[in-house]
């Protein structure tokens, strides 16, 4: 599975469980760089945009979903 970057309410581990259908371990903390993520008055999911420099914060879902597979492998 290719890395898959997520943010705002995307973060939530039971959301994250629900739209990708796996079974997930914590989530992986992932950065995206040049870009930033901003609140937007009124509503629940944050925007994201191009920002030189920026760093926005969020996480890979697939590497989430290869952790709990991983965990889950027997010994």
């Amino acid at each position: 599975m290719t890395d898959l970057f997520v943010y705002g309410t995307l973060m939530s581990r039971g959301l994250m469980a629900a739209v990708s259908g796996a079974r997930l371990a914590e989530p992986v903390s992932a950065t995206l760089l040049d870009y930033a993520v901003f609140p937007v008055a009124g509503h629940v999911v944050p925007f994201i945009a191009p920002r030189p420099g920026g760093a926005g914060a969020g996480s890979d879902l697939a590497r989430s979903v290869r952790g709990a597979d991983a965990q889950a492998a027997p010994l």
